[in-house]
């Protein structure tokens, strides 16, 4: 007769092996070591951030691609979805990836490609008194390369390809050429400089018309005063009917011409710490958190930042500026980019996916 301890040693054997023997039946059951898998067609430079979702309701997930990696592989998801894809990398903007199915149970794979950047063209209307022409040149184009330094550095994808000062077409410095000279810059007639140098928005309008404007180009007017400030500047928002121009007085600091253009990209004004009304679109902004230092941000100076949740609006929304017609955006469209997909996922919103505020990368 075996001892009460030797009996009890065989049955924690058994019992061991019982275990062993489900755990390996769970391992290789069908799904459980699934994982969903997405293979971009060639690396990126810099890192890609990944905002994963699906519907049904699974938990949404954050990933990051590292840099000079192409795939990325995800825990097992169910029923049709998306990947947001935020490139560092500014060859590249914003891209959804629409997943039909996620196949639950199964190991999938999803191909992508990342969009190219968002070019934007700009011709600059310097409605100044002439004799300070070459100081407003150079305050303009200093304005153009902070929005850019500002763009690159906060991933929206947003670069300039053309600009223009007075009608003529800017060639920047090469090995081959030289820069387009000041001296070939005409200044506008006095008619314009007289009529417009203290701007309102009533006459939003009748400056667009009293200059020579191309199409596809965003047009920045800067003036003597705006609404009698010279710090001041605006969009004039519904009062064109293209929705393309911005408006500037001689001091503005240097984010407000890419703070204006913000607007032309359907963005509204932000309050730090969600100190602000409902406005625009319902969005109720005591509901957001927002720094002082983001772009939008009415008394913004230098420095600025943009939320990964503007930068969807911005790249997807139908009435911004990037998206009506002007052929700056190459990407596939998201057919209803902003609406309600609220759901048990906490980085949605009521109004954007994700939610205006929703932050990737700390500021």
């Amino acid at each position: 007769m075996r001892s009460g301890s030797a009996v009890w040693h065989l049955f924690l054997r058994s019992r061991l092996l019982y275990l062993l023997a489900g755990a390996l039946a769970l391992a290789t059951f069908p799904g459980n070591n699934s994982a969903d898998k997405i293979e971009f067609s060639s690396p990126c430079s810099a890192p890609v951030h990944l905002l994963i979702h699906s519907n049904p309701q699974s938990p949404d997930s954050l990933h990051l691609l590292p840099p000079s990696q192409t795939s990325i592989a995800v825990s097992d998801r169910g029923g049709r979805g998306e990947v947001i894809a935020f490139p560092e990398d500014p060859d590249h903007s914003l891209t959804v990836i629409p997943i039909a199915d996620w196949q639950a149970g199964q190991s999938t794979t999803h191909s992508a490609e990342l969009n190219p950047p968002i070019q934007i063209n700009l011709a600059f209307w310097l409605v100044c008194p002439q004799d300070s022409l070459e100081s407003w040149i150079h305050h303009c184009e200093s304005d153009m390369l902070s929005a850019m330094a500002m763009w690159k550095q906060q991933g929206a994808g947003i670069t300039v390809g053309k600009y223009t000062i007075n009608g003529v077409v800017i060639t920047p410095p090469s090995a081959t050429a030289a820069a387009t000279p000041i001296s070939s810059i005409p200044a506008l007639s006095n008619d314009v400089v007289k009529g417009y140098a203290e701007f309102t928005c009533s006459k939003a309008m009748e400056l667009v018309g009293a200059v020579d404007t191309s199409s596809g180009y965003i047009n920045a007017f800067y003036v003597q005063e705006v609404h009698g400030q010279s710090k001041f500047g605006e969009a004039c928002l519904g009062l064109i009917p293209s929705n393309n121009a911005v408006f500037l007085g001689c001091t503005v600091s240097p984010m407000l011409l890419a703070h204006e253009i913000g607007h032309l990209l359907v963005l509204q004004h932000t309050y730090p710490k969600s100190k602000g009304t409902s406005a625009g679109d319902g969005i109720n902004w005591r509901d957001f958190t927002f720094t002082n230092n983001n772009l939008m941000f009415g008394k913004i100076k230098t420095d600025a930042t943009i939320t990964e949740g503007q930068i969807v609006r911005l790249s997807l929304e139908s009435t911004s500026v990037v998206n009506r017609g002007y052929g700056f955006h190459h990407g596939s469209q998201r057919p209803r980019p902003v609406g309600a997909r609220n759901g048990s996922g906490a980085l949605l919103g009521n109004k954007d996916v994700p939610r205006l505020d929703f932050r990737m990368r700390p500021d």
